[in-house]
């Protein structure tokens, strides 16, 4: 009986801890070809792995502009390249009971 007991208590404990909440997270960067963030001595993510997702604002994408000068309108195309580099500092949103992980905006910088 006592056995049940310990298995059954076991699962509850895993059930619970899995149902934790988000957590923000300082991290550093450590690679970027697949981006790579240390979040503690040993503990690494990676895009590669599926683990770790990234905010638009902090990757290279194309916008569309329009500029209005004296009247005139004037459009075209621009790629914003921001990047993360290795050595920033980064914050994380850990979510899914530590399952998958954001990256949300750098920390500190210029």
């Amino acid at each position: 009986m006592s056995s049940l007991y310990d298995a059954l208590k076991c699962v509850a404990e895993e059930y619970a801890a899995a149902q934790t909440g988000a957590d923000l997270l300082a991290g550093r960067v450590t690679g970027t070809d697949p981006l790579c963030v240390e979040l503690s001595p040993g503990l690494t993510v990676s895009q590669e792995e599926g683990f770790l997702s990234v905010a638009r604002h902090l990757t290279q994408y194309d916008l569309d502009v329009e500029l209005r000068l004296s009247g005139a309108a004037h459009g075209g195309k621009i790629t914003v390249d921001n990047r993360l580099k290795v050595g920033e500092q980064v914050l994380v949103l850990r979510a899914e009971g530590g399952q998958h992980y954001v990256a949300l905006d750098r920390i500190g910088g210029p």
